[in-house]
């Protein structure tokens, strides 16, 4: 890899570290482990370095010391769907043992720190839609016009999983299907989470 790419990885990486290290609240210990990483269709994602930025690890409550399989205490991230978390625990090749999740970025800080990693393979539709499924209410009820039952409705209408996504319209379609919804609240959405859309 080229001195400058290398470069590149390192300032991008000490920038996602400086926006983290505010985050992360130790919950396990100073002697647990942090990991640094994303939540991708369920599965955990560490940010790691510049050869393999990226790969999936399991997350378990259980601890190395006990001989129950560590998939009886597999945690469920399934609620974070799209977001860049710090994870504390203990490495285990394949699995962090006795794991919890010591912090999680907004979905606009995630966005920016997906961004900067670069992940790969996802458009900037799908960004956006990993963005928006993985809003929490308070970033939704800050949009303005936005009651608590259009809020309650969008999220009851979450994941959203188009077969597939390519450009700003497919998610307004989504959004205008809910009830309450129309063009130009749709529009207002987008343009809150993923204003790179209509650029």
């Amino acid at each position: 890899m080229h001195t400058r790419a290398v470069v590149e990885w390192t300032s991008r990486l000490a920038v996602i570290g400086a926006l983290m290290l505010a985050l992360a609240a130790p919950v396990l210990g100073e002697n647990a482990d942090q990991f640094l990483g994303y939540v991708d269709d369920g599965r955990f994602f560490r940010i790691l370095s510049v050869q393999e930025p990226a790969w999936p690890i399991s997350l378990t409550t259980i601890s190395m010391q006990e001989s129950i399989p560590p998939e009886a205490g597999r945690l469920d991230l399934s609620a974070l769907e799209g977001r860049v978390i710090v994870v504390q625990g203990w490495d285990g090749g394949g699995w962090i043992y006795r794991a919890g999740v010591a912090d999680v970025a907004s979905a606009m800080l995630s966005q920016l720190i997906l961004d900067l990693v670069g992940v790969p393979g996802r458009t900037a539709c799908e960004a956006c839609l990993a963005r928006l499924n993985a809003a929490a209410r308070e970033e939704l009820e800050g949009i303005d016009p936005m009651d608590a039952g259009l809020v309650d409705a969008i999220l009851a209408a979450r994941p959203f999983h188009p077969t597939s996504c390519e450009e700003a319209h497919t998610i307004e379609l989504l959004l205008e299907n809910i009830e309450g919804v129309g063009e130009g609240l749709s529009k207002r959405i987008i343009m809150h989470f993923c204003p790179e859309l209509y650029e």
